[in-house]
């Protein structure tokens, strides 16, 4: 089997972009953290700010169209499981409060592991 051709590099290198990631991580530990807190107003007002900063960055990568950006393949697909399991939570009837407070724990483990060991890498559009 052969590797797959990348039809559009600048969309691929978007959706990987190791930037765009981390935001929306963090916006799904703004999700967790109003389930948790029974508090609307301050996780959905830092949730706002990250998601207005991800919006900020598509602006810039889109418009500004630079050469070479970050991406991180194994942290895009640890996205997807974060997302997986806020649904699997939600769809629960009366979860205990850990259920929340376990994928934050994960994320700060997660961005302890991209800082310390840099599996992103360049990629030349």
């Amino acid at each position: 089997m052969g590797k797959d051709k990348i039809e559009n590099r600048r969309l691929y290198a978007f959706l990987r972009s190791q930037t765009l990631t981390i935001l929306m991580l963090m916006a799904f530990s703004c999700l967790f953290l109003m389930q948790y807190l029974n508090d609307l107003i301050i996780p959905s007002f830092i949730g706002g700010v990250i998601f207005c900063m991800a919006i900020g960055y598509s602006l810039l990568f889109w418009i500004k169209k630079p050469n070479k950006i970050v991406i991180n393949n194994w942290l895009s697909n640890i996205s997807s499981v974060f997302l997986l399991y806020w649904f699997i939570v939600n769809a629960m009837e009366c979860p205990n409060k850990i259920l929340y407070i376990i994928p934050i724990i994960c994320l700060v483990a997660l961005f302890v592991v991209v800082l310390m060991n840099q599996r992103g890498f360049e990629f030349k559009i």
